[in-house]
């Protein structure tokens, strides 16, 4: 509890650091203020999860370590986790409300925080620390969004698959399958995400259908040029003429001035006066 609160502490004053230096600074739109405290998160849970699943990966218990006893440093990234959710959420509704939906704000984030006080309660800690792996998309997706020359939908498809669809499906079957007796709410848990994370990418699909159907009627539609006046011509005598020259005006023989003058398309008239 004390490794919890501490690290809850630390974190609300980190990400208030950070998106204070961020508002104030190189966001200037509220997309991208929307996104910087997940970007923080997002990237600090990925590579987080990178050491949990190497162990998993080369332990003889293979991903049955998953749910082996929790490091300290696992309650301590979670507690960032969980203070990352609320800090959006309050910092949300006073810089970027407008960017706060409901389904993907308010429940999302709520209902996050709530497993996650179920992770730490029943020592799942490490369990969820590595299926962080699935926040990789959601770092490419941060990271589009916070500097808009770097958003490629394709890196965002790339990522999504193989991570929240592919790692998820394998997971939750090898919950279902090896982890005996079976953990109901692990499975539970994973089994509830699965079509939602399904539907998620079915939603991007059609969107990318759409974006792709508005390029193609641009490019395909005719263009429309819009035809410039010609210049008309200058006539120099009236520039010269009794009414437009200052009677006051003393004219040295000695000083003679030339101007070019432009002349339709590329001739000059010069003017001596």
């Amino acid at each position: 509890m004390v490794i919890f609160l501490t690290s809850s502490i630390i974190s609300f004053y980190v990400l208030v650091v950070w998106y204070g230096w961020w508002h104030f600074g190189p966001a200037k739109t509220s997309r991208q203020r929307s996104y910087v405290i997940t970007l923080l998160g997002s990237c600090i849970m990925t590579f987080c999860s990178l050491p949990i699943l190497y162990r998993a990966m080369t332990s003889p218990d293979g991903f049955m370590s998953l749910f082996a006893p929790s490091p300290t440093w696992t309650i301590a990234v979670v507690a960032f986790f969980m203070t990352s959710l609320a800090s959006d959420l309050g910092i949300g509704v006073i810089f970027y409300r407008n960017k706060i939906n409901l389904l993907t704000g308010w429940i999302h984030h709520a209902a996050y925080i709530l497993v996650l006080i179920y992770v730490i309660h029943h020592d799942l800690s490490r369990f969820f620390v590595g299926m962080c792996i699935l926040e990789l998309p959601t770092l490419s997706l941060s990271i589009g969004s916070v500097f808009p020359r770097y958003r490629y939908d394709y890196v965002f498809a790339a990522f999504y698959v193989p991570t929240r669809i592919g790692f998820h499906a394998f997971m939750l079957g090898y919950t279902f399958v090896n982890v005996r007796p079976v953990v109901v709410d692990v499975t539970l848990g994973l089994t509830v995400l699965f079509p939602l994370h399904c539907y998620w990418f079915y939603g991007f699909v059609l969107q990318q259908k759409r974006l792709g159907a508005k390029r193609l009627a641009a490019a395909s539609s005719p263009r429309t040029t819009t035809m410039q006046p010609r210049e008309q011509a200058l006539d120099v005598a009236s520039l010269v003429s009794p009414a437009t020259l200052d009677p006051k005006r003393s004219i040295s023989p000695l000083v003679c001035t030339t101007i070019d003058l432009p002349i339709d398309s590329g001739a000059h008239a010069t003017l001596v006066y």
